[in-house]
């Protein structure tokens, strides 16, 4: 083995040593802040993401319920609901 490979692998191994908090070097509880913040911000990333998803399903079936409740009214007033609007009341009210 080369030392060159040999001071790669040396450098990738306390790397990762480094990044799974495995350090026998220090002795007593030790944080890796970097990780820490690596990890707050990748946390906070998938928060946003998923308010985001829910957010946007929220809006659209508030906009289903609108919709359906525009179809009963006009179904209560004696309109014949054509089988496409059947299918989205159908589908709204398995929703809720």
């Amino acid at each position: 083995v080369d030392s060159d490979v040999l001071a790669v692998v040396m450098e990738q191994t306390t790397d990762f040593k480094r990044r799974l908090g495995i350090d026998y070097y220090v002795t007593g509880l030790t944080f890796d802040q970097e990780g820490i913040k690596i990890w707050l911000a990748e946390l906070g990333a998938k928060l946003q993401s998923g308010l985001e998803f829910y957010g946007k399903g929220l809006q659209l079936f508030i906009t289903d319920l609108v919709f359906s409740t525009a179809l009963i009214g006009r179904a209560l007033t004696g309109y014949t609901l054509k089988p496409r609007e059947v299918r989205t009341l159908r589908r709204t009210f398995k929703d809720v």
